[in-house]
């Protein structure tokens, strides 16, 4: 049985404009101690399904409309809100996005790290504080003991991120969520950081969710990826089937998009077309045709389904056999 099960998940904010389909009937599982990526461009509805696994949609105005969200044998969505606070840092942490601003600024670091080992683990202060200085040296902060006594802003962007780890890790969970835990660092912090969670990890026996638009991060840290567009997963597979045998022209414009060290400089970027699609508009057939160079009438009248197209490898496309002359060109 897997560790985390999403089954037909759906997550609709209700607006004046209308219904915003952010989490469109979303199923995949997540086994202990894998590393599973969520990939898509901005409002393709990963952070909504990350929110969503630890009901943290805010009601006005969304709402769970339908689905399982199975952890560790219970449906998160049956509990009560006193028992989903118990799963929420306990059993699944949470890196959420934005380091320079995730932390509060009126708090010193050793508070904000301790608050949740108290109120989960039933430690004393004194025993959070030592379990705390033991999490930054973990996570490879200098004096950690000076540095619990310090706010935010005496520490670096890359400092702040380790302490978000280390918050994530305080109350030894299951599963972490990592929502974009690179965004607004500088690329060689970045590594450094991907390189720490993933041996925090694989030494400690965590599973995690990366959730990211960089495929450069895919390719080095996750075991499988979910690819995301307009609130569904529209291909999912292993990091090695996406990579080299991509089965749905979104993904494969994703690949074509990013910059190759391999290049010239005086080949031009493939950048995808179009905009990301009104969720408030969407109609019957596949939301990613207006963009798509292989659309046919086919796809203006029914969504795919997402069918396996071999080994663990799913796609959600009625035109597949078109995509094979231009992945070879892309992958090679």
């Amino acid at each position: 049985m897997a560790l985390l099960e999403l089954d037909n998940v759906k997550t609709h904010f209700f607006t004046t404009a209308g219904v915003v389909k952010a989490v469109d009937g979303v199923s995949y599982s997540v086994e202990e101690g894998e590393t599973v990526a969520v990939v898509g461009e901005s409002g393709s509805g990963k952070s909504v399904t990350a929110m969503t696994i630890l009901r943290l949609i805010p009601w006005p105005p969304g709402k769970i409309v339908d689905g399982k969200i199975m952890f560790n044998g219970q449906n998160l969505l049956d509990l009560s809100e006193d028992e989903i606070r118990d799963v929420r840092g306990r059993d699944i942490g949470m890196i959420f996005q934005e380091p320079m601003t995730s932390l509060n600024p009126v708090l010193t670091v050793g508070l904000q790290l301790t608050e949740s080992m108290t109120a989960h683990l039933g430690i004393s202060e004194d025993e959070a504080m030592a379990r705390a200085e033991i999490l930054l040296d973990k996570v490879g902060i200098a004096e950690p003991k000076r540095r619990l006594s310090q706010y935010p802003h005496n520490l670096s962007g890359g400092m702040r991120q380790r302490v978000m780890i280390a918050m994530a890790l305080a109350c030894d969970p299951k599963l972490i969520i990592a929502d974009e835990p690179t965004t607004a660092l500088d690329v060689t912090i970045q590594a450094q950081i991907m390189e720490l969670m993933k041996n925090l990890t694989r030494e400690l026996g965590v599973a995690m969710i990366i959730i990211t638009h960089n495929l450069g991060v895919v390719a080095r840290y996750a075991d499988r990826v979910n690819v995301m567009y307009a609130g569904k997963i529209i291909e999912s597979g292993t990091a090695k089937n996406i990579y080299h045998n991509p089965k749905h022209p979104y993904t494969l414009a994703l690949l074509k998009s990013v910059p190759r060290m391999d290049k010239t400089r005086a080949e031009k970027l493939d950048p995808v077309d179009g905009q990301p699609p009104d969720l408030t508009e969407l109609d019957a057939g596949c939301s990613f045709r207006p963009r798509c160079r292989y659309v046919t009438e086919q796809c203006a009248n029914s969504f795919p389904d997402l069918k396996q197209v071999g080994g663990e490898h799913f796609s959600a496309c009625f035109n597949i056999d078109k995509l094979k002359k231009e992945v070879a060109e892309a992958v090679r």
